[in-house]
């Protein structure tokens, strides 16, 4: 866990006063906003988690935010949702699988973030609601709080890896290996809540790169 959330939002591309952290990958940093800041109920931090992952979203693995989300408490899971299938959402059947596990996992009872008066009041936020999480319309931040890209590609190495790599598991085991954030692919698997053959594969393949001096 990270020390606050404004090192996290910074490890989105937010542009807080803070260094950018890399011990979490950009889902983690998601999740954690969510599980140990109470992001739903913080609507700054809210808005501003919403505009890095609309800005950045195609640096994103569906794939392990699906991974991730299996250990996740339902409202959590509710809360993911509503933060990624908005109305800005690119190439949406990159999601398809993800959006079918979360909606798997919904429950037919409406959970209100905020007290019902005011949502029957002021409405409800339509990416939120598709989930059943019912909360007023959360405001859009303004995008001059982003970094520029081309800094923030050059400081966050999860982002830039993928850039480079691809969307994968094995731009992310670049990041991992040059960064000593793991030290063996079970720490990995277990880590992300995935395969340990495909992950041990790929670490195998990235050290004989290494023994033959690519990088």
């Amino acid at each position: 866990m990270s020390k606050d959330a404004y090192t996290l939002l910074s490890s989105l591309g937010i542009s807080f006063d803070r260094e950018i952290d890399i011990s979490l990958s950009p889902e983690e940093c998601i999740i954690s906003l969510l599980v140990d800041f109470e992001l739903l109920n913080n609507r700054r931090h809210l808005s501003l988690a919403i505009l890095a992952f609309q800005e950045y979203q195609d640096y994103f693995r569906p794939d392990l935010f699906d991974h991730l989300a299996r250990e996740l408490p339902y409202q959590i899971q509710m809360g993911l949702g509503g933060i990624i299938f908005r109305e800005r959402l690119r190439n949406p059947g990159r999601w398809n699988n993800l959006k079918k596990l979360l909606s798997s996992n919904l429950i037919s009872k409406q959970v209100f973030i905020d007290q019902k008066k005011l949502v029957t009041l002021r409405g409800s936020d339509p990416g939120f609601a598709a989930f059943n999480l019912m909360m007023t319309p959360v405001a859009k931040s303004d995008p001059k709080k982003l970094f520029l890209e081309d800094m923030f590609l050059r400081q966050n190495q999860w982002f830039a890896n993928r850039l480079f790599f691809g969307t994968t598991s094995r731009a992310d085991i670049v990041t991992i290996r040059r960064n000593h954030l793991e030290a063996t692919p079970y720490r990995i698997a277990k880590r992300f809540n995935c395969s340990i053959p495909s992950i041990t594969k790929t670490w195998n393949d990235l050290i004989r790169v290494q023994e033959l001096g690519f990088f």
